[in-house]
């Protein structure tokens, strides 16, 4: 893609080799604010419903994904001796094929933190208290749910 940075072509390379459907979804980044060069991708998969924004961004030196009100910051390249999840492109392979989900935390309606579940797993309520919510979200809905705390 013209007009990269050498920091944001290197992953969009990497990316759109094992994620090419995401190439249609990304521009250079036109916020006068962000890097010069930085990539964004920035949509919400079908069906579109309430906080499920998918974002990417290579913006000072670093990869930030986000969906709905969460959001991971990622090095890159990823260094070869980190964990699964250090690598942006394995979470976003992850999170597109449903094999992690996003659980949001809110209290009295507003935004109190945000986790990764792997599918099937039960969020921890242990903490929570009566005006915590719990609202999980999937790549294309199908696993969404909202959990009440009492």
């Amino acid at each position: 893609m013209k007009g990269l940075s050498d920091f944001s072509l290197s992953f969009f390379r990497e990316l759109i080799r094992r994620i090419p459907w995401l190439e249609s979804r990304s521009v250079i980044d036109p916020h006068p604010e962000v890097d010069e060069g930085s990539l964004l991708i920035d949509f919400s998969p079908p069906p579109i419903r309430e906080h499920s924004q998918f974002w990417v961004s290579t913006n000072e030196g670093e990869v930030t994904v986000g969906f709905g009100m969460f959001h991971m910051h990622f090095e890159w390249p990823c260094p070869s001796d980190q964990e699964f999840w250090e690598d942006p492109v394995d979470f976003i392979l992850d999170l597109v094929e449903e094999r992690v989900l996003i659980e949001d935390w809110t209290k009295n309606g507003k935004w109190s933190g945000s986790s990764i579940l792997k599918r099937g797993e039960q969020p921890d309520t242990s903490e929570m208290d009566e005006d915590n919510k719990i609202h999980i979200r999937s790549w294309t809905g199908v696993f969404d749910r909202t959990i009440l705390c009492k």
